[in-house]
């Protein structure tokens, strides 16, 4: 409803105005003030003040509602290329008031107010997601992030939105069909002694986990295999250099997120990342190949 008068307010700040209730309640008001002086009605008066009581108060609570939150992206925000993205987004009420009843929504035609929070306490800080649409491989800038509410009474509309929260970097979708490097450890088709344990990571293979120790112990191990260097599979950007763009990216993509779901030991070499690939790592990779531009 207000989308065209708040396109040329400044952002990080709170704007309020009274919706077609809070209007009619106005007009009540001073109508009744006017009456009142007009035919020299104290009475009357004094319920148009008593009525003027509840407005301003609602007022001065559905601003305080919006006025001290603060919002921020966690700045390690990877998303895939060609999925819609649902960004994490940090809601900190940094006021001594309480908020209530809060929509969140980015900025995007069409959106919706998806999300709704109840209550934010003084000094709490909320996560929420918010979808944010799909988008093509790089680093973008996130669209603005509005927060709205109408508590209490329904009679004031109070908004809040915010711009240049931060960015998002999109990674390729893996695909392709080139064969992965066959060298390297695996449990499946080495036969070198383990020398020694890692507790497990997100994305490790459960092949390399030493389940014997966990049915004796309980603790979920790794096994850490004691390979030389020449076993390393190398991911090398020249091996796919034949191929355009964005299928040798989203290539090199599949290969790694391959190596890291079977526990290969391997490691990147290519224009726009270096060093070894395994479940922490990769998340640096695939952001630097967000970021790359192809000239090397």
């Amino acid at each position: 409803m207000f989308r065209w008068i708040d396109r040329f307010l400044p952002s990080d700040r709170t704007y309020i105005v009274p919706n077609v209730a809070g209007l009619a309640f106005g007009v009540l008001f001073f109508s009744l003030l006017f009456i009142g002086a007009a035919i020299n009605r104290p009475l009357v008066q004094l319920i148009g003040f008593m009525i003027a009581i509840p407005y301003l108060s609602t007022m001065v609570q559905s601003n305080a509602n919006v006025k001290d939150l603060k919002i921020r992206v966690p700045d390690d925000s990877l998303e895939m290329a060609g999925v819609a993205v649902e960004v994490r987004v940090l809601i900190e009420q940094t006021g001594k008031d309480q908020s209530r009843r809060i929509s969140i929504r980015a900025r995007l035609p069409g959106t919706a107010y998806g999300q709704t929070i109840e209550r934010i306490i003084p000094g709490e800080t909320v996560e929420i997601r918010i979808p944010v649409g799909s988008y093509l491989r790089g680093v973008h800038t996130l669209p603005e992030i509005e927060l709205t509410s109408g508590f209490p009474l329904g009679l004031f509309h109070t908004w809040k939105r915010f711009r240049n929260i931060g960015q998002v970097w999109i990674h390729p979708a893996p695909s392709g069909d080139l064969p992965r490097p066959k060298s390297g450890i695996t449990p499946e088709d080495s036969a070198l002694e383990y020398r020694e344990h890692r507790p497990v990571s997100p994305g490790d293979s459960p092949s390399r986990i030493d389940w014997k120790r966990f049915a004796r112990d309980g603790n979920r191990l790794l096994k850490v295999y004691d390979a030389d260097p020449g076993t390393r599979v190398t991911l090398r950007w020249d091996e796919v250099r034949h191929l355009s763009l964005e299928p040798a990216l989203a290539q090199m993509t599949r290969w790694m997120f391959d190596s890291v779901r079977l526990g290969v030991d391997a490691a990147v070499e290519a224009p726009f990342s270096n060093g070894p690939l395994t479940p922490h790592s990769i998340h640096s990779h695939l952001k630097a190949m967000a970021e790359y531009r192809g000239n090397g």
